[in-house]
């Protein structure tokens, strides 16, 4: 006959209850004999129904007891009751009733007259410990605020007499409190009138743990406002001294054990924060771990939930987000595996979280009632909410910049026959039935969990760039991070390859996992070639950025990749460009034949695409005359917040442009020599700004010219437009739409430039198109605008007007969405019926 499972709900003086089932046998009414000690009590059966037990799929639900207690039994200030299995005498359960029940006053007494009594009495170790367990909970926890008010008391009137404090060793308690000390010191939280975070830490037992988790949140020093919940759910060990050595956390003690959903439901009820972050006490936080978590909320829209990664204690990753399989069983994705693999490190929504550390906006939480009781005590609680959290319209999503040590099994063990984790079978079948119809999208256990951790992406694009983008140093790297977006929120994953650095370069990259986009690098990756022959297949498109991108490994995608869809950016046509400046006599020019033989190689690239990106009308007509057709025009997105300050409150022009890029080295030379000389006649309290990343020293030197500075790289250019009249874009030569022109606009900050700067800009308002290509021309354009505050407001509107028309999120995701249905080539079926209307 096969052991039954046994639970005890409750004990106490009136009655024991609880269940009794036989998974193999599950129509068998379980018989049980109650013993008092080794005295036998009474025999009975568990055959009473209860709902709850027939959903959570223990057979009919007739498997629950309840056998009240007879005075008499009770005799004892602490009685041990077995449950015994009577077909085999093996021994099932057992439990400890206090019988006794005291006021906080009468306990205080007790410790003071009896405590030396029960000790002397009590010499056996087993008598003390059953007595310890059932007093002691009570007592330090009705003493431990009366000893710390009586300590400083005393040491008052100690001070005044300028005596030594008397000691409260004849109690023994003075003496156990400092050694809990001396293991545990005193840490201290920093106190917030209003957290931003209020962290829930449900706890039983286990001090050391906790006392380790609020330590490790101490060390990370949390950016943010917050403050830490600890709910104790009537442990007994030195968790009832937390007040005393966890100051200025709150420490919340349930009257009775209810479990870890209720015990987390109770600390976000009780929580002041706007969000809540359930942590478990056996964790321990790394530094940034819920900073990043906030992170989220604030970079992507309608978040509902935000998870940690998790790491083994010999830093292994436990868990990345989890998967749900089409059973309602659940994966901890890439368990075991090295947590810095590239396929573990960016932000990707998850079928569910982990409990153990999560991040959710209080209110929400409260909406939706917390974790459901229907999983108490505990299991499935957190994969239920996540469901829920999407169910209600947000997203659930992983973190993994927050990392965390999560030392498994502590709390409840791995033993899913026993303790309160046997619930997460129990709970499984209770989770499944909920939403069985939910999860027929998702795939049986173990089949391609690459694909189904991603289960929400409709295609997959393989973006290819030089190197990672840098979007506050050049406008290429702005047009590829926002295409990137775009593609996102056109329903696709990212996964990007620096092709010539494979280098994880630090913030720039953290950037792009932030963003959602995974990111390939050495050591795990050291070509665009590997990437191809270890992930062939996956991808629907691949995205080629910039004409060394192509030239260099549009061959091996095709050859590779044959399904995906090749496009290529062409970012500006460089021998269009490399023409341009031959025209202009520019020092450095290529010759004739580097150019024809340039742009036989450019061409090559973009007739081997299936479809080729532009940013301006010109490039396109260019390529016309080429005969090349599958072009689509589509600018990036560009994002600027017009500033209220008047006119009058403005002061100066600048130019913005990053230094490496040599028409713009060009451009500011010939406005320091040809045009500024004239603005500064006419304008001699002006002084015009030269700002740009990788300055060299032959622009440096122009501030030989007076009014001229060279400010450099700034990393936020919001102020800078907050406080100029307008801006300048003298290129001489060039190709494509130019980011400072577009980025002035966006800003409502006028910007005079020539006819190739103006390229791609489509508007006929002379308002907008302050053009000149003649430096008296350029120069009295500058001056009506430095001078005529009408004149400005006018150029300002028109600029943030176009700006918005043209370069906003909608309308850049229109026309790439025109990748999926222009250029003759047949669509993978990924891709269908993605097509956006311009």
């Amino acid at each position: 006959m096969s052991r039954p499972s046994v639970l005890v709900e409750r004990a106490d003086r009136q009655s024991i209850a609880g269940w009794a089932f036989d998974p193999d046998r599950p129509d068998r009414h379980v018989a049980l004999s109650l013993y008092d000690g080794p005295g036998h009590v009474v025999t009975f059966v568990a055959d009473m129904v209860r709902d709850d037990l027939r959903e959570a799929g223990l057979g009919e639900g007739d498997h629950a007891f309840h056998v009240n207690l007879p005075g008499h039994l009770l005799a004892e200030p602490v009685v041990d009751f077995r449950i015994v299995d009577p077909a085999t005498g093996e021994e099932l359960a057992a439990v400890s009733i206090a019988t006794e029940e005291e006021n906080l006053a009468a306990a205080r007494d007790l410790l003071i007259s009896k405590l030396p009594w029960f000790l002397r009495q009590h010499e056996d170790a087993r008598d003390r410990a059953r007595w310890a367990s059932a007093y002691l909970p009570m007592l330090m926890s009705a003493c431990v605020s009366t000893y710390q008010e009586l300590r400083r008391a005393l040491e008052a009137q100690a001070a005044a007499r300028r005596e030594p404090p008397p000691s409260l060793d004849g109690l023994g308690f003075d003496r156990v409190v400092e050694g809990v000390l001396s293991r545990f010191p005193i840490l201290e939280a920093p106190h917030f009138a209003e957290p931003e975070v209020s962290i829930v830490i449900p706890v039983y037992e286990k001090f050391d743990f906790t006392y380790a988790c609020v330590k490790s949140i101490l060390d990370t020093n949390v950016r943010a406002s917050y403050e830490i919940i600890v709910v104790d759910d009537c442990s007994k060990d030195e968790t009832l001294l937390a007040p005393m050595i966890l100051q200025n956390c709150r420490i919340l003690r349930n009257e009775r054990n209810q479990g870890f959903v209720l015990n987390c439901n109770r600390g976000a009820r009780e929580a002041r924060g706007r969000y809540v972050f359930m942590l478990n006490n056996d964790t321990a936080l790394f530094p940034d771990a819920i900073d990043a978590l906030l992170d989220t909320f604030r970079q992507h829209e309608k978040v509902g939930a935000v998870g940690s990664k998790l790491l083994f204690g010999d830093g292994k990753l436990q868990e990345a987000g989890g998967i749900i399989w089409r059973l309602g069983d659940g994966w901890n994705y890439g368990r075991g595996q090295d947590p810095d693999e590239p396929r573990f490190n960016y932000v990707r929504p998850a079928d569910y979280i982990s409990g153990a550390a999560l991040m959710l906006p209080r209110d929400l939480f409260l909406e939706l009632g917390g974790f459901d009781t229907l999983y108490v005590p505990a299991y499935y609680e957190d994969t239920d909410l996540a469901f829920r959290v999407r169910a209600a319209g947000y997203k659930v999503l992983y973190q993994p910049r927050s990392k965390v040590t999560h030392f498994e099994g502590v709390s409840s063990g791995t033993d899913l026959t026993q303790g309160a984790k046997r619930y997460q079978v129990v709970n499984g079948r209770k989770f499944f039935t909920r939403w069985k119809s939910v999860l027929e999208g998702h795939a049986l256990n173990g089949v391609q969990p690459e694909r189904e951790k991603d289960r929400g992406a409709r295609f997959r694009t393989l973006f290819i760039d030089e190197t990672t983008p840098t979007p506050k140093e050049d406008a290429g790297s702005n047009a590829a991070v926002t295409h990137m977006r775009c593609l996102q929120n056109l329903g696709g994953k990212v996964t990007f390859v620096p092709a010539d650095n494979m280098t994880h370069l630090g913030q720039p990259s953290t950037a792009l996992q932030d963003m959602g986009v995974e990111f390939l690098h050495h050591p795990y990756f050291w070509s665009v070639e590997e990437v191809l022959r270890k992930r062939p297949d996956e991808f629907d498109l691949i995205y080629l950025h910039r004409f060394n991108t192509a030239d260099r490994h549009l061959g091996i995608c095709r050859a590779l990749a044959p399904r995906a869809r090749i496009v290529y950016n062409v970012a500006d046509l460089h021998y269009l460009r490399y023409e341009r400046e031959r025209e202009v006599g520019a020092a450095g020019a290529r010759t004739p034949a580097e150019i024809a033989a340039f742009k036989a190689r450019e061409l090559q690239a973009i007739r081997s695409s299936d479809v080729v990106l532009v940013h301006s009308d010109v490039e396109r007509a260019v390529l016309a005359r080429e005969g090349i057709d599958h072009v689509v025009v589509v600018p990036w997105v560009v994002e600027g917040r017009p500033a209220a300050t008047p006119f009058e409150e403005r002061s100066g022009l600048y130019f913005i442009g990053g230094f490496r890029h040599a028409p713009n080295v060009d451009a500011v030379a010939w406005f320091c020599e040809e045009i500024w000389p004239l603005v500064r006649k006419a304008c001699p309290d002006q002084t015009f700004g030269i700002i740009g990343s990788h300055m060299p020293d032959a622009v440096r030197s122009l501030e030989r010219h007076r009014g001229v500075r060279c400010i450099g790289f700034v990393e936020e250019l919001q102020p800078v437009f907050d406080g100029a009249r307008l801006t300048v874009a003298p290129l001489r030569y060039g190709a494509g739409l130019k980011g400072k022109v577009a980025l002035s606009l966006a800003h409502g900050v006028p910007c005079v430039g020539t006819a190739i700067a103006y390229e791609g800009f489509s508007g006929d308002s002379a308002d907008l198109m302050q053009v000149s290509d003649d430096p008296k021309g350029m120069a009295k354009r500058i001056t009506a605008l430095l001078t005529d505050g009408a004149r400005w407001r006018k150029a300002s509107a028109s600029a943030a007007d176009f700006a918005a028309e043209n370069f906003s999120m909608a309308a850049v995701m229109g026309r790439l969405g025109a990748v999926w249905s222009e250029g003759g080539v047949s669509q993978p079926k990924a891709l269908r019926g993605l097509a956006i209307a311009e």
